[in-house]
């Protein structure tokens, strides 16, 4: 069950990666949180329009404290659960939690966290809670995010601009749409008897729009990984003007 909850974890970091991409950088505050505990329970089958195994027992309240109480992205254990781990030789896996958790009809509590990649940074404590994030660590991070995030919007809409300019190169005829459009104008003036396309002193001649949907497909498109690390370097160097200005 360790090794399942920590895959849980795992996939769940992997999904909103994805949805970073798709919905925003605001998805990755979805976060998981996992608690175990281990003994007795009993279990039944409630009947009605939606029967359903049911577990009940102390047990259960107590694995709903694991949960509740524990940091996200983290696998919190009771010391039943731990003693087991190591009893199965996974006590390296254990790193106790230095804030006891207080359990409703148990008092305090001591936990430990699951980590199956052993912490080979001394300084780094498994056993750290919220409270030992600093602010600005978690702004950084975020801030990395977003910036991530806006440049592979931006970058998208770059492809789209290449695809664009490849599918829109048909001729036309300058003059005959020119005469068109003059003969079209109703704003003249009558001392003169000029029309607005008299005073054009140049022509750009635009390529013709062409709806998505007829560009053909983009995902051939590869941008110049400096074209990228400018873009996102633009991209930070916005970012962080519009937090000076915010203070």
């Amino acid at each position: 069950m360790a090794k399942f909850a920590m895959d849980c974890l795992q996939a769940m970091e992997q999904v909103t990666e994805r949805l970073v991409v798709e919905l925003g950088p605001d998805t990755n505050t979805l976060k998981l949180r996992v608690g175990l505990h281990s003994g007795t329970v009993v279990a039944g089958v409630l009947r009605g329009d939606k029967s359903r195994l049911q577990l009940f027992g102390d047990t259960m309240n107590t694995a709903r404290s694991m949960e509740a109480s524990g940091i996200p992205n983290r696998v919190q254990v009771s010391q039943e659960t731990a003693d087991l781990l190591i009893s199965q030789g996974k006590g390296m896996w254990l790193s106790q939690r230095k804030d006891p958790v207080i359990a409703k009809g148990k008092g305090e509590l001591v936990t430990f966290f699951v980590d199956r990649k052993k912490d080979t940074n001394p300084d780094h404590s498994n056993g750290s809670s919220v409270g030992d994030l600093s602010g600005s660590a978690v702004e950084v991070t975020t801030f990395h995010r977003i910036t991530d995030w806006t440049t592979e919007v931006l970058a998208g809409i770059l492809k789209e601009m290449i695809v664009s300019r490849r599918t829109s190169g048909i001729p036309r005829a300058p003059k005959a749409h020119l005469a068109a459009l003059e003969r079209d104008v109703t704003l003249r003036n009558e001392a003169r008897s000029t029309t607005v396309i008299d005073e054009v002193q140049e022509i750009i001649e635009l390529p013709e729009y062409r709806h998505k949907r007829d560009r053909g497909p983009g995902d051939d498109v590869v941008l110049d990984p400096i074209v990228v690390e400018e873009l996102r370097d633009f991209v930070r160097t916005i970012a962080r003007r519009y937090n000076d200005n915010r203070e």
